[in-house]
Order: structure tokens, then C-alpha cells, then sequence
């Protein structure tokens, strides 16, 4: 019974820590989005996020680029601006459906 309760508390603590280091290293996101989602995020910090305006600026010059990526497979490549995921700041995502 004691080898047990050493393996439940050694399982517990394991679970304990993978949950405090996970917003600071985003392991398991970063698993996921690899191998299940097949996308790249930055996980860049709100803090250093250029604002808004700026994405949304240089989204407009340059549309030409934009409009290249999404020429590449138009039905699976979409590019938009994130501006969900940290009010008032921005980031470019490109979403596709495959690594080719």
C-alpha cells in the first residue's frame, strides 16, 4: 500500500508541475499544434505584441504579400489579424491546412 501511495503522490506532483511551467514554456500547446493542428504559433507575450493600428497598418502596405500567400491555395490558406487574443494589440496569422 505504501508503494502506491509513493506513486500516486510522484503522479500528482508530476501533474502539479506540468500545470504551473505550462504558460511559461507552452510545451503542450506547442505539442499540439504540432502534431495535432500541423500550425506554428508565436506565443509571443501580449507586452511585446506591436498594437493594433500598427498590424492593421502594415496588413494595408502590404496587401500585395498578403494576397500572394493566400493565392497559394485559396480554398486552405487564410491570413487575418489576431486581435482577439490580446485586446487592443495585434499579430498576423496564417492558417493552412498542410505543411506543403
Amino acid at each position: 500500500m505504501k508503494k502506491r501511495n509513493k506513486i500516486l503522490l510522484a503522479l500528482v506532483a508530476l501533474i502539479l508541475l506540468a500545470v504551473i511551467t505550462e504558460p511559461f514554456t507552452n510545451l503542450y500547446h506547442r505539442a499540439a499544434d504540432h502534431f495535432l493542428y500541423n500550425n506554428y504559433r508565436h506565443y509571443v507575450s501580449c507586452a511585446n505584441l506591436p498594437t493594433l493600428a500598427e498590424v492593421e497598418s502594415i496588413v494595408a502596405a502590404h496587401s500585395d504579400t498578403v494576397a500572394q500567400i493566400q493565392a497559394i491555395d485559396p480554398e486552405n490558406v487564410e491570413v487575418i489579424i489576431d486581435s482577439t487574443t490580446c485586446p487592443g494589440k495585434g499579430s498576423i496569422v496564417i492558417y493552412y491546412a498542410s505543411r506543403s
